[in-house]
């Protein structure tokens, strides 16, 4: 649960983030990801396989979720493979997010919950973008769809810079 001394960051997640899809995923370039990660509001950007999903209390759908890629984040606070869990208010649409799934989320508001555990909060300034799968012989070029092609070779790009190069 978000606890008392969670309850600033509460108040931001009054709107739902923005899931993009992917006609929108499959039609911005490659700089609008980079943009979004690199503005100075973002404090977290990262590459993510969503484990479970539950609902907490009344308010709150949880996501957890397995880091996958760090593109930005606080120094020593995030690392590859951990768990981490992603709030979105009940009332908004949780099921363009599902589980053993990637995708790329970008945002500004997370807590350290007392028990050590980051808790992000998926709110208006979250951009969640689904990452498609590259899987053993599930490469960009084996993909049959062209929507979902383009989108994956998108993603490797927005990978392939933003580990080479990172933000300006």
């Amino acid at each position: 649960m978000l606890t008392s001394s969670d309850i600033c960051m509460c108040a931001s997640a009054q709107t739902c983030p923005r899931v993009v899809s992917r006609a929108t995923s499959r039609s911005d370039p490659v700089d609008v990801r980079v943009q979004s990660t690199c503005d100075a509001a973002t404090k977290y950007a990262y590459k993510v396989k969503i484990v479970s999903k539950s609902r907490q209390g009344e308010d709150w759908t949880v996501f957890r979720g397995r880091i996958r890629a760090v593109y930005r984040g606080m120094e020593g606070g995030v690392g590859r493979n951990q768990i981490h869990t992603f709030w979105m208010k009940i009332l908004c649409n949780s099921e363009r997010i599902t589980v053993n799934k990637e995708y790329l989320i970008v945002g500004a508001a997370l807590v350290q919950g007392s028990d050590g555990v980051f808790k992000h909060l998926l709110e208006a300034n979250t951009r969640v973008e689904w990452w498609p799968s590259q899987s053993g012989s599930n490469s960009c070029a084996r993909k049959k769809n062209a929507t979902n092609r383009e989108i994956c070779e998108k993603m490797v790009y927005y990978n392939y810079h933003m580990i080479n190069t990172g933000c300006p």
